[in-house]
């Protein structure tokens, strides 16, 4: 029964008992007016000095860690809530916390995690848990809800606090074995040159010989200098400047999603990035999908460094499922962007007519163009003169652990 409603009775009670001339008559409306107005207040000015907060330990994480946080409630007046019980906006796809006192809520029709709390006059409690990261993505913590019942059951103070915490989950990276192609060349047998393989014309020093370099790559006056044998280095053979262009499709209609295949071929993407860090290129990475609150084509623009590695990490994490625009015309853009030597790498999970036509135009345009496929191998084969990789491995992308890149086109 609502406080008003209680008071009511209670005041007809009185009324009833005034008019009988019967003084205890008049006790048990009296009584429950008071019950009534104690309720009426508890509802609307309990939880006006109480306190609640979530904070996490850190904001960013990769699949397979943990992140830790902590919820706490303050109350700040001389009254005990000895039944109050917090909800978080929980999202859906992120697992569930594990802590002290940390349940699904069964009350409400939203993805919602609650906790019980006892509070004393002028108390803080704080209860910690823990997030496993599984999956990819951006994720929102709140708002949070308190709720506190009064004594006697008539209600239950309600307050919503606009307070929560953001934090995001890296894709997946692996380490990534290449398959290289040999060809006969003026250096004599070596790798068939590509957007990460060496150019042995950019020589950059020598190191000392191991088992299994070739003799090709002996650097004689080196070894002849030092008296032990040394091995040429080289520098990669692409350009200082490099596109990556990720293709969030994954099947032929825009509104058909398989979210394995896509993390899958994010994961590729994410795997590559450290290469292109370590030798200190300059990068951009450019898709045709969506971020929530951003209208227009996702993309960063080209950059280098540990920063921008990290930006463009956090880009890959925000990516939503679903393409907003052609994937052909993303990389339509991509050429227009980058400079004339610039390689482009595009990373797809299909391989449709539209992608093929605009890649041969680049091409045509004398762009450097590969292709990174990590979907299922065409029936058909690879379209001719195109020249890129595949990605070997089948299966659960969350349990690969690693990616081989076969060469085709070469």
């Amino acid at each position: 029964m609502q406080p008003k409603k209680v008071m009511q009775v209670g005041g007809v009670l009185v009324f009833i008992g005034i008019a009988a001339g019967s003084t205890l008559g008049t006790l048990p409306g009296l009584v429950l007016v008071v019950m009534g107005v104690f309720s009426w207040q508890w509802e609307n000015n309990i939880l006006g000095r109480v306190y609640p907060e979530i904070a996490l330990e850190k904001r960013r994480a990769f699949p397979g860690e943990e992140v830790r946080g902590y919820t706490s409630i303050v109350n700040f007046q001389p009254f005990p809530i000895p039944r109050l019980r917090l909800f978080i906006d929980w999202p859906p796809n992120l697992s569930s916390p594990e802590g002290e006192e940390v349940i699904l809520s069964p009350e409400s029709t939203n993805f919602q995690i609650v906790q019980a709390f006892g509070l004393r006059w002028f108390e803080k409690i704080r209860r910690r848990f823990s997030i496993p990261c599984k999956l990819r993505g951006e994720y929102s913590l709140g708002p949070l809800v308190m709720r506190a019942g009064d004594l006697f059951g008539f209600s239950e103070a309600y307050r919503n606090v606009k307070k929560g915490e953001r934090f995001l989950v890296y894709p997946r990276q692996v380490p990534v074995n290449l398959i290289k192609s040999d060809s006969r060349s003026p250096f004599g047998e070596r790798s068939e040159v590509s957007w990460i393989f060496e150019d042995p014309v950019l020589f950059r020093g020598s190191r000392d010989y191991l088992p299994g370099d070739p003799y090709s790559r002996i650097e004689w006056k080196a070894t002849a200098r030092t008296g032990t044998l040394q091995t040429r280095l080289v520098d990669a053979s692409f350009a200082n400047e490099v596109g990556l262009v990720v293709n969030i499709a994954t099947q032929p209609f825009s509104w058909q999603i398989d979210r394995a295949l896509l993390e899958k071929n994010l994961m590729v993407v994410a795997s590559l990035l450290p290469f292109v860090l370590k030798e200190k290129y300059r990068f951009a990475v450019y898709s045709n999908g969506r971020i929530g609150g951003i209208r227009s084509t996702a993309g960063m623009d080209v950059g280098s460094g540990t920063a921008h590695y990290r930006q463009c990490l956090e880009f890959l994490s925000r990516l939503l499922p679903g393409a907003r625009t052609e994937f052909a015309e993303v990389l339509a853009a991509t050429g227009r962007k980058l400079g004339e030597k610039a390689h482009i790498v595009v990373f797809s999970a299909i391989i449709n007519p539209q992608i093929v036509k605009e890649i041969r135009h680049l091409q045509g345009r004398q762009r450097k163009v590969t292709l990174i496929h990590s979907g299922s191998r065409p029936e058909d084969g690879f379209p001719r003169g195109i020249r890129g990789y595949q990605v070997m491995e089948g299966g659960r992308w969350d349990e690969l652990e690693g990616i081989t890149l076969h060469p085709f086109g070469h």
